[in-house]
């Protein structure tokens, strides 16, 4: 006769009927985050899901487009502050120290 672990058998059950709440949205690891915190350009599953199928807009003109496809200010640029939720803002920038 075989048998199967009930805890696991019951995990099996949990992830096939686990619903999130209208308000959420439901990761591939089966968490729920809040609607708004997907395609936000910040992996808030911990698997990337929520990133996943996401349609950004183009970015305007005069606009700096980050290696994500996140559109930022070109004041934003190299400003010693990270925008880009993937930090490509500063990537590239120069440091210069102010000397008076």
């Amino acid at each position: 006769m075989k048998y199967i672990n009930l805890n696991v058998y019951y995990f099996y059950l949990f992830i096939e009927t686990h619903v999130c709440p209208t308000t959420h949205f439901k990761c591939a690891n089966y968490f729920c985050i809040p609607t708004d915190k997907a395609c936000d350009f910040k992996d808030d599953c911990g698997d990337g899901s929520d990133e996943l199928q996401c349609k950004h807009r183009e970015c305007w003109h005069g606009e700096f487009k980050c290696k994500n496809s996140e559109c930022i200010r070109p004041g934003y640029l190299c400003d010693g502050e990270v925008n880009c939720a993937d930090g490509s803002d500063e990537e590239y920038c120069e440091t210069s120290e102010w000397k008076i």
